[in-house]
């Protein structure tokens, strides 16, 4: 993969671990030197009790700066942006229609939930133009085999 790669990773705002965050820090390092990835902090509405008694929902500078401190160790390029919108799937569409990235790193949803993707996640893997991988493993080790699926 040629460098200078943009990548769109979103991160669930509810969540303490960053699966898709980590995934694409690791896959920086090896396969993606001076990549630019662009955080997407955001709440899937679908996903998410939305009530004002989940401590989950609030979040501060300590927060962010846990998040982009692990980007500055690295040294690799990013920026980030917040969204509120109820409507997630056009909101992260909208996102990567302005920075227009090669690939986008999602995160898997909670385990033990009745159904696997939400209807806003599954829209996003629809209609998305660049490709979507979805992150679902908490082992963030480098991988040394990829299974994909390819339209020919």
């Amino acid at each position: 993969m040629a460098g200078g790669r943009k990548i769109l990773v979103i991160i669930d705002a509810t969540h303490e671990q960053h699966l898709a965050l980590e995934r694409m820090i690791i896959t920086s390092e090896v396969k993606e030197p001076g990549a630019h990835i662009h955080l997407f902090i955001s709440v899937d509405s679908e996903n998410t009790d939305l009530g004002s008694e989940n401590a989950n929902l609030y979040r501060d500078d300590t927060w962010l700066k846990s998040i982009t401190d692990k980007l500055d160790q690295t040294g690799v390029k990013y920026s980030f942006e917040l969204c509120w919108s109820n409507e997630w799937q056009l909101a992260v569409l909208n996102s990567a229609k302005r920075f227009e990235p090669d690939h986008i790193f999602m995160p898997a949803p909670n385990e033990g939930k009745k159904s696997f993707f939400s209807n806003q996640q599954w829209a996003l893997l629809r209609t998305a133009v660049p490709p979507v991988s979805i992150v679902r493993s908490k082992d963030t080790k480098p991988r040394k085999k990829m299974l994909a699926a390819i339209n020919i």
